[in-house]
């Protein structure tokens, strides 16, 4: 089994998504278009949810592909063996998502091909972890640039330990045991593949026999079949027999500078190698699914109190979430200053005699500190104590239901937060009466505070305002978070599209058709007195996409290419009956068929407007037949008869003005044949003695 990535990751995921789920692929070998046999099957995934995933992201790299190739030889087990293929698909998604849990945050697509007699499994995942939104590579670079290798050297590790482990729970060929590793690289679509199979299987069997022991002696191999060598490297060796056009290039390990026994010594040390390291690929790839798990968790997880508040704020929305941030922002800068509290403190206790005068025995100081203003306080069974110590336990309760009303006047704030300025106002409170009466209310100790007593009151106060800017940061963690995944939701559970015309058009197409299906000054004419698209304009684009799709090595439909054109002229204001008649007569795909022209623009028409409003392209033909109801009378009355007629005589008349211009071509040529058969016999005339005569 080999495991290979695929470059592409920045533009085209729609059309990635087309192309492995398409019946006909580009042969690169024939440079023909090619029907895949048997064709390819859903595995996995949502097509459509994968486009729109990947679409969706403002990463420059959208979206990771790859296929889990399989040999002829493994085909055959995994075909005798139902549930392995399922088995292997499950591993390599544990695998691929190591670190993420929830199951409806692993999306991936699967296709399966086997038209080349064995299985390849294709399969594409957008570059987004779905819980915390931000940027996911499951597999970072495995390839050179001109900035270096990236993460080369830990994808390598990793996927060889990930190879190494399937191979063996499955009882597969690994690419990596020198036993199965291929000793000449002959790329899938070379065009001289069968040639250098059939070389490369003669040199074995030369080898074996002994008859070959260095590359001169393949070389003198291969001169004597008549071969010439026109090129050698390190690693190859090109030669050109007189059937061939171009020379072919045989690479490989024994085509290199290296003699066959060096070759072989390296191949048995190697095999040993395997052999020891095999004993160890359960736990070292249960060491790598830790590491990828750890890497994946400590990006995207949020931690401590953010990851608390996530749980508290899970069913809001980030619009509610951003205004709740705003509101605790709000609710810090509100809270009272020093100042502000010191002249309330004073102003209670000026007007409360009891509070004023601050009299009691000894140990007081323990009662009045064990109240606040959510708690009652310790009476001491003392007339006189006790009755200071409700004084200023209501002094308490009064101050702090001030700043907790002045909150709730502006904001909305929920029970852990009203705790908070309960707290910082109770402790104000007992600061400053204290300072007042020369007691130690924070601390609840006889005698007046020290100054280490006040600094200590503050640090308690500062911390207090702390957990608040902590509740801050964590609520602002969750909104970001929450921005980033909504969308993303959003996508995931919108309505999948209820039949095939409620499809997108492929992103590369409607690319081509933006660039090419451009009015113009002059393409709109008046004729019979009603502006209309100039005659050809539609066939005229249609033609010019179709050639463009031709140059990207992709496979036209004329029907999808005139709905994409259809669907431009909605987006450059052309009415829907301007479109009905330039459909009507001058679709490549049904000319004259009102019914076909009224169900095209319609369907083309609704489905672009109910994307511009957001809304599911469901049911799109009955939807069409509700907004463009008119369209549809139209060609039901048959007010276009006489058009279809004129439609119908002028292919006629086109059709008999074609036939006479070849009949006059014909003419014309048997005329020049016969003019020159004339001269050349008069030639002959004058060039011979006896025909002279």
């Amino acid at each position: 089994m080999i495991h290979g990535l695929s470059k592409h990751s920045k533009s085209g995921a729609s059309a990635a998504v087309d192309y492995v789920l398409s019946a006909d692929f580009f042969d690169d070998a024939t440079q023909e278009w090619t029907t895949r046999d048997p064709a390819p099957v859903l595995i996995e995934g949502d097509p459509e949810l994968m486009k729109n995933l990947c679409n969706s992201l403002d990463f420059k790299n959208k979206y990771t592909s790859g296929v889990l190739s399989f040999s002829k030889e493994e085909s055959q087990r995994i075909w005798a063996n139902p549930g392995m293929k399922e088995a292997i698909l499950e591993d390599f998604k544990a695998f691929m998502f190591a670190g993420i849990d929830q199951d409806d945050c692993k999306p991936l697509l699967v296709v399966e091909h086997n038209h080349l007699d064995r299985i390849e499994l294709h399969y594409q995942t957008p570059r987004v972890h779905l819980e915390s939104g931000k940027y996911f590579n499951p597999f970072p670079p495995n390839y050179g640039s001109a900035k270096g290798l990236g993460a080369n050297k830990t994808y390598k590790a990793h996927n060889d330990a990930f190879t190494d482990y399937i191979c063996k729970k499955y009882e597969l060929q690994n690419p990596r045991d020198p036993a199965v590793a291929r000793d000449m690289k002959i790329y899938r679509f070379d065009p001289n593949k069968v040639s250098k199979e059939a070389i490369n299987r003669r040199i074995n069997h030369m080898i074996d026999r002994g008859a070959i022991k260095s590359r001169e002696d393949i070389v003198g191999y291969l001169e004597k079949a008549g071969g010439k060598i026109t090129r050698k490297g390190d690693d190859y060796i090109s030669v050109k027999f007189d059937e061939n056009k171009r020379a072919i290039r045989l690479k490989g390990p024994m085509y290199g500078k290296e003699s066959v026994a060096e070759i072989r010594h390296r191949y048995e040390g190697a095999t040993a190698g395997r052999a020891v390291e095999a004993e160890g690929i359960d736990g070292r790839y249960a060491e790598v699914l830790s590491r990828r798990a750890e890497e994946v968790q400590k990006r995207h997880t949020l931690k401590g109190l953010a990851a608390e508040r996530a749980e508290d704020f899970d069913r809001k929305s980030a619009l509610e979430l951003g205004e709740y941030a705003d509101e605790l922002k709000s609710l810090k800068d509100s809270l009272p200053g020093y100042d502000e509290h010191r002249g309330r403190v004073n102003a209670a206790l000026a007007s409360d005699p009891v509070l004023a005068s601050g009299d009691g025995p000894p140990g007081i100081e323990v009662g009045l500190s064990s109240g606040s203003s959510g708690a009652e306080p310790i009476m001491t069974g003392d007339k006189g104590s006790d009755e200071l110590i409700r004084a200023f336990a209501k002094m308490q309760k009064k101050l702090a239901a001030e700043d907790i009303q002045r909150a709730k006047s502006r904001w909305q704030i929920d029970p852990k937060q009203e705790q908070m300025i309960r707290d910082i106002s109770d402790t104000l409170s007992k600061l400053f009466t204290g300072l007042a009466t020369g007691k130690n209310l924070v601390h609840g100790r006889p005698g007046a505070m020290t100054p280490a007593d006040i600094a200590e009151a503050r640090k308690a106060i500062q911390a207090q305002r702390q957990a608040l800017q902590r509740e801050l940061k964590a609520v602002a963690q969750v909104v970001k978070q929450k921005e980033r995944t909504e969308p993303l939701k959003a996508i995931m559970d919108k309505p999948k599209a209820a039949d095939f015309e409620a499809k997108a058009l492929p992103a590369q197409l409607v690319k081509l058709v933006d660039k090419n299906a451009v009015l113009r000054p002059g393409d709109m004419k008046e004729i019979g007195g009603i502006e209309s698209l100039r005659r050809g304009w539609l066939s005229d684009k249609v033609a010019a996409v179709r050639d463009d799709m031709f140059f990207w090595k992709q496979k036209p439909d004329p029907a999808q290419i005139e709905r994409a054109v259809v669907s431009a002229m909605e987006r450059q204001n052309v009415t829907p009956q301007q479109a009905f008649r330039a459909v009507l007569e001058d679709s490549g795909v049904g000319r004259g068929d009102a019914p076909h022209a009224a169900q095209v623009v319609a369907q083309e028409y609704t489905r672009a407007a109910l994307v511009r409003d957001g809304k599911p392209v469901a049911d799109l033909e009955e939807e069409a037949q509700k907004r463009h109801a008119d369209l549809y009378k139209r060609a039901e009355s048959g007010v276009d008869a006489e058009t279809k007629r004129e439609a119908a005589e002028k292919a006629q008349k086109a059709q008999l003005e074609q036939q006479r211009l070849d009949e006059q071509e014909e003419k014309k040529r048997l005329e020049l044949l016969e003019k020159r058969a004339a001269e050349r016999l008069e030639s002959e005339r004058g060039s011979s003695p006896t025909l002279g005569r």
